[in-house]
């Protein structure tokens, strides 16, 4: 399942300073809807199964019900509101669109990420990048290590291009997993079609919408989103992470 090169940007400080709310009321009555309507098409499966005296399929959706229950609680688990808010909401709207989500955690470790951090720590600590180094006078360049926030935003924006990709290539299935690589941040892998994989330039003007500017070495403080590339047919990973 391959993926493409690392690119690491950084969220400005102008940005920073202007607080945005990762999820509105709105978003989160959709989700409480949407979860609720789940929850009721659940019951009306399992109650026809049942009356249709048909329980080995019972059982098998109630697995299937449980699995999905399971997966989602685990991500709950690791802590991070932030995120968890912004991938529920990003599962309701991609639903909208045609496309399923399924939400779940896994530990990975992206070995592009991991040479890229031993790298910059090796020969990049303290520097500037070179696209940063014009604001840093004004203040708006990077600042600050990276947060759940920055996490949360950068996957909300890259999952809005990748729904709006899968949707238009009629791609109706998509797997988000979240894991603590061995840094200890965070990381988001998005499994997908590579015909459903969005090209690099869509996925950095988002991140720009977003308040991130594209840097050439990562610093402390940078989101690094490595956008796959692969054959035909192939699944492959698109991944987020900070370091």
């Amino acid at each position: 399942m391959p993926s493409g090169p690392m690119r690491w940007f950084n969220r400005i400080a102008c940005d920073r300073r202007r607080p945005r709310p990762l999820v509105s009321a709105e978003d989160l009555v959709r989700v409480v809807r949407g979860l609720r309507h789940g929850f009721v098409n659940d019951l009306q499966v399992l109650r026809g199964w049942f009356e249709l005296g048909r329980t080995e399929r019972a059982s098998a959706h109630l697995d299937l019900v449980t699995s999905r229950i399971e997966a989602e609680a685990a991500l709950g688990r690791l802590d991070l509101p932030d995120l968890e808010a912004v991938l529920l909401v990003a599962k309701e709207r991609a639903a909208s669109e045609g496309v399923h989500v399924s939400l779940g955690t896994a530990v990975y470790v992206d070995p592009v990420h991991a040479a890229a951090v031993a790298a910059a720590e090796d020969r990049f600590s303290g520097k500037w990048c070179a696209e940063d180094g014009g604001e840093r006078a004004v203040g708006t360049g990077p600042v600050g290590p990276p947060s759940a926030e920055d996490l949360a935003l950068a996957v909300s924006a890259v999952l809005a291009v990748v729904t709006r990709e899968a949707a238009a290539k009629g791609v109706s299935e998509l797997r988000v997993e979240v894991g603590p690589p061995g840094g200890g941040y965070p990381e988001v892998v998005v499994r997908l079609p590579a015909r459903a994989a969005p090209p690099p330039e869509a996925v950095e003007a988002a991140l720009a919408s977003a308040g991130f500017s594209l840097c050439r070495q990562p610093r402390e403080g940078s989101v690094g989103v490595a956008c796959p590339g692969g054959e035909k047919g192939e699944e492959v990973e698109l991944v987020v992470t900070v370091r």
